[in-house]
């Protein structure tokens, strides 16, 4: 049972980790590259609005908060995947302990009542 968790946990990990983002977004060396290109190519009479450029500032914040926050997402899951992995292999290495220890009890009770049937006494 506990190889079962495991194995579905890995599968559904496997499949957020190829998950990828679509083809028309932006990395931000990309955005830096296009945010500097229109500034050496805009006209110096007629620059950019400075509302203009701190908005698109702002996007780039955002993008690379968004980035960031990604990454620790990716890391938050596969440090997730990892305890419940080692909580899994823990449990299944106890409860694997306690069957021992039931088996042991059990082959005792079997030779006290083969000692009491020896002595003639009945057991119910």
């Amino acid at each position: 049972m506990a190889d079962e968790i495991i194995g579905k946990i890995g599968q559904n990990t496997s499949t957020y980790n190829t998950t990828s983002t679509t083809g028309s977004s932006m990395d931000k060396d990309a955005f830096l590259k296009l945010l500097v290109t229109q500034l050496s190519h805009q006209d110096p009479l007629n620059p950019v609005e400075d509302k203009e450029f701190i908005a698109q500032m702002a996007q780039f914040s955002t993008l690379e908060a968004v980035q960031n926050l990604d990454s620790t997402m990716e890391e938050s899951m596969d440090l997730m995947y990892d305890l419940t992995t080692v909580q899994v292999q823990q449990a299944k290495e106890h409860n694997e302990k306690i069957l021992e220890s039931n088996q042991k009890i059990i082959d005792e009770l079997v030779k006290l009542s083969k000692a009491i049937e020896a002595y003639g006494i009945k057991t119910e």
